[in-house]
């Protein structure tokens, strides 16, 4: 009998690695061997020069977004889980609202806020600037992409073992040098898990860098069009090893920084996780800034709702002459 059960865990286990390699290695080779291989007109030192801009790009873009997506993260997981106050289990799950509005919802619902005649800067602010470029992709990427960093380190800090912050805090240590030499690298393998998944995501998204960067394009957004505009498959695909190169990197990166810091920690006392000596001007910092970030999510996702209401009264009114259509560039536009 232990023999069988022995033959079958294996069996199970060579069907994963079959499995595994049919879905996700065979098809990355297969862009390997045919950006490689296939025919057609040869690379010039224009397009490979053309590549690395986009190269150079999207791996800009990607750390600058996943440094400030980890750091939201990190601030709006500490203050609703590690602070006292009333209204923190509802901010919880405010906080998942971008979960909810599809990245290329939320791109329309930016334009509408922040485009040349958007709500919050031509109408409260009167102001006359544009959203187009790498700063509304920035912009648009971090506020996407920081509720995925919030998921990951939110299980962290909730599964924290508190007693190595006390028996720190019990030696005198001030509560400063406790969250930078205590917590924190406590924390780094969740930390460097959120990092990586953003930063995939900020790599492979293709969407918002079409609809709102202008001219800034990334290796992902150009991949689309090299596919849907030009079907260059050549060129796609050496355009999807440039693709593959950084994200790999990352992943090796992220397991060799997992691998150095492990800890064994034990979170079966029951002990609270909550601060308990916290100055109160800091809180209040903590709590107004987190509470800021997740009213933008609501104004995005809320705005959008009102955007599909508006759309769908449009398709049933029945007299075109009353129509009152919302347009991304001009937020309210009269039709007479």
């Amino acid at each position: 009998m232990k023999s069988i059960r022995i033959l079958s865990s294996r069996g199970v286990q060579l069907i994963a690695i079959v499995l595994l390699f049919y879905i996700c290695t065979l098809p990355i080779l297969g862009v390997i061997f045919y950006g490689v291989s296939a025919e057609g007109d040869p690379m010039t030192a224009k397009d490979y020069l053309r590549l690395l801009g986009l190269f150079r790009n999207s791996v800009c873009l990607s750390l600058a977004v996943t440094v400030l997506a980890v750091l939201l993260a990190i601030l709006a997981t500490f203050t609703l889980f590690r602070l006292r106050f009333r209204g923190r289990k509802v901010l919880r799950v405010l906080m998942l609202a971008p979960l909810v509005n599809p990245t290329f919802v939320g791109t329309l619902s930016f334009i509408m806020l922040f485009g040349k005649r958007g709500l919050i800067t031509y109408r409260l602010l009167h102001l006359n600037v544009s959203p187009y470029g790498w700063q509304g992709v920035l912009i648009l990427q971090v506020l996407s992409l920081t509720t995925i960093a919030y998921l990951v380190l939110s299980g962290a800090v909730g599964s924290t073992d508190v007693a190595l912050e006390d028996a720190a805090r019990n030696l005198g240590t001030p509560e400063g040098q406790i969250f930078w030499k205590v917590t924190l690298p406590m924390m780094l393998p969740e930390m460097t898990a959120g990092a990586l998944l953003v930063f995939l995501a900020s790599m492979a998204d293709f969407t918002t860098p079409l609809v709102i960067g202008g001219n800034f394009r990334t290796l992902a957004s150009d991949l689309y069009i090299q596919i849907t505009g030009v079907y260059d498959m050549k060129l796609a695909s050496i355009t999807g090893i440039f693709l593959l190169v950084p994200c790999f990197l990352a992943f090796c990166l992220q397991q060799h920084l997992s691998r150095r810091r492990k800890y064994a920690t034990d979170q079966s006392t029951g002990q609270s996780i909550e601060y308990d000596f916290v100055a109160p001007w800091v809180k209040g910092l903590l709590i107004a800034g987190t509470s800021l970030l997740i009213l933008f999510f609501m104004t995005i996702v809320l705005l959008e709702a009102e955007g599909q209401k508006t759309e769908y009264q449009q398709e049933n009114a029945g007299d075109p002459g009353q129509l009152h259509i919302v347009h991304p560039g001009n937020l309210d536009v009269e039709v007479a």
